[in-house]
């Protein structure tokens, strides 16, 4: 059975795609592509280990459940996901295998009190749904997870590069 080509623009998707596809789901020595993402119009494929990527699960469902439990009192849920994410991502970076100065923590800052602040905004525009909003509560906790870690994945690997570099 041959892999189908995919449009220059699904990227992002290639992962379900190509699980979807019947391709392997795993890369070699164990390195699994999950973080696909395009690189100088390239499609680029991370070094997210099974390590990593039980991190990110692990928080995802951390994040989601708190989320989830503290939906009832407004902004808790936003105050107490932000230690949780600062946290990943000292352990992220960590798990990389690189100091935690390496990190890019103006930048991390940034995204993890700016996705807090556009969670409470949609969270109070939401939230007072019936139903909805404590399923969106937990998923945008989820999201901003995933996307801190694919934003992790990038930098480190920029980082982890001018090593290299320095050391040849």
């Amino acid at each position: 059975m041959s892999r189908p080509s995919f449009p220059p623009g699904s990227s992002l998707y290639r992962p379900l795609l190509d699980a979807l596809a019947g391709a392997p789901t795993h890369g070699p020595k164990g390195v699994a592509p999950v973080g696909i993402y395009m690189r100088h119009g390239q499609p680029h494929s991370s070094p997210v280990t099974p390590e990593t990527r039980r991190l990110t699960t692990q928080v995802d469902v951390f994040s989601g459940v708190l989320s989830h439990v503290t939906q009832p009192i407004p902004a808790a849920d936003e105050l107490l996901v932000i230690p949780v994410h600062y946290w990943y991502a000292a352990s992220f970076t960590r798990k990389r295998g690189l100091r935690l100065w390496k990190a890019p923590w103006g930048r991390l800052s940034g995204l993890i009190w700016g996705g807090a602040g556009a969670r409470l905004v949609a969270n109070l525009l939401l939230g007072f749904v019936p139903g909805v909003g404590i399923f969106f509560n937990a998923i945008t906790a989820v999201v901003m997870t995933e996307a801190l870690g694919r934003y992790l994945d990038r930098k480190l690997d920029a980082a982890e590069a001018k090593v290299e570099r320095r050391a040849s």
